[in-house]
């Protein structure tokens, strides 16, 4: 099963990248596969993948319309 782990800083003040991945390091399990991240100013998120339904595609974190998103789960009847 994937994984994520994030980061919003309230206050505004911008992620640290080395603290964000020092979380992920510690969810690797849920998916070793592939990992993504994604930084602007003060959020931050980061993706590991379990590659089980289409390997070839599924890159997170997604983004699509000046939104970025992360999600654990499958979409249903994507064909």
């Amino acid at each position: 099963m994937c994984g994520f782990v994030g980061i919003i800083n309230k206050n505004k003040q911008e992620v640290n990248s080395n603290l964000l991945r020092k979380m992920a390091a510690t969810i690797h399990h849920r998916g070793p596969d592939e990992d993504g991240i994604f930084i602007e100013e003060n959020i931050g998120f980061f993706h590991k993948r379990l590659s089980i339904i289409d390997p070839s595609t599924g890159q997170q974190p997604m983004t699509f319309n000046n939104c970025t998103i992360v999600f654990n789960g499958e979409i249903y009847n994507y064909i």
